[in-house]
């Protein structure tokens, strides 16, 4: 077995609570093809998902696009992507995948210890959340000074403002056009 399907299957049973959905599954061979990879899974005879080498017969393929791939991981949404096969496994093999974490924590206290491993995953998701905010704050920082200093960006007031004028502009326009209608049929009578 190489060392990608150890760390895939590593982090696989780390997340016991899947055999559960996966037992009723035993057997069955999941191919997932993300551009340009393609990886396989078994769900053996304990309903736990293990990585394997690449077989011929597949009882459901999942492929996208890496883009796919990504919005699918960040935003959990399931748009272009394909499945044949078992549509059911394939249905719980997603959920899996989207709730299936990696116990970092558990890993790096066989490296540094437990209490250790403890503080660095804490300031580690202090760093993570503090940076998340401190990328937000920098975005709105962006978009506030492209709005005002620059004006390359226009602000939802200027837009009301605009469709405004437009609206003031197509009722003018509809009162001259009905006064020229007017005007044409009292000449043509």
């Amino acid at each position: 077995m190489n060392l990608q399907h150890k760390i895939i299957n590593h982090v696989l049973t780390q997340n016991e609570w899947m055999k559960d959905e996966l037992i009723q599954f035993k057997n069955k061979i999941i191919q997932l093809q993300v551009e340009p990879f393609t990886l396989q899974f078994k769900i053996n005879d304990l309903g736990q998902l293990v990585s394997c080498d690449i077989q011929e017969h597949v009882d459901t393929t999942i492929s996208l696009t890496s883009q796919a791939f990504i919005r699918m991981v960040v935003t959990k949404q399931k748009k272009g992507i394909t499945v044949s096969g078992d549509v059911d496994l394939a249905n719980i093999f997603s959920k899996i995948m989207l709730k299936a974490r990696w116990d970092y924590e558990e890993d790096l206290s066989y490296l540094v210890g437990d209490i250790a491993a403890v503080e660095i995953t804490k300031i580690t998701r202090a760093f993570a959340r503090d940076g998340k905010k401190s990328l937000q704050s920098v975005a709105e920082n962006f978009v506030e000074y492209w709005q005002e200093e620059k004006q390359i960006l226009i602000t939802k007031a200027e837009v009301d403002k605009f469709n405004s004028g437009v609206d003031e502009i197509q009722e003018s326009f509809s009162r001259v056009e009905a006064k020229i209608n007017e005007l044409l049929q009292n000449k043509s009578q």
